[in-house]
């Protein structure tokens, strides 16, 4: 067990499902993603709030699911075509959602966790980008996928 699995109450099903997601690659449609949504409970309990493997789920429908009144960590699977070529991708992320709106605590509490929780939630994925958004905009897939691509070279 590592140092930020300690310091966190992770529930040893989320570790499981980290791992069937980074490894599934199931999805074939630009536009769809599998991904796994927590939140912080209390102290430093997390909790699994969504989970989605089938491989045909809507990216909009994640970002809809994302609420205006608490953060949440998650980790993105989704499926997009490459600019140079058009040849369909998917994409590993962590993404850090954090509205504008939070009351200030609310806020400093994310930021104190969210390297915990990245870390502890990704050590043997093959997460390499990190997002963070504050609003709908800010994680929409066209703003996603643009950020990806500026940090790495999709291969």
């Amino acid at each position: 067990m590592s140092k930020n699995q300690e310091l966190l109450n992770f529930d040893n099903s989320i570790f499981d499902k980290v791992k069937m997601l980074t490894s599934l690659h199931n999805l074939k449609e630009p536009g769809t993603c599998n991904y796994l949504v927590l939140k912080l409970e209390g102290d430093n309990k997390v909790e699994l709030v969504h989970y989605d493997d089938k491989g045909n789920s809507k990216y909009s429908s994640f970002v809809e699911k994302l609420p205006a009144d608490d953060s949440r960590f998650s980790i993105v699977d989704v499926c997009f075509n490459r600019d140079t070529d058009n040849v369909t991708k998917n994409k590993l992320f962590f993404m850090t959602w954090v509205p504008d709106e939070l009351p200030a605590k609310k806020k400093m509490l994310a930021g104190m966790w969210c390297r915990a929780i990245k870390e502890g939630l990704t050590q043997n994925a093959a997460i390499e980008i990190s997002v963070q958004a504050t609003d709908k905009s800010e994680a929409a897939l066209e703003t996603v996928l643009d950020k990806i691509k500026s940090k790495s070279t999709v291969k």
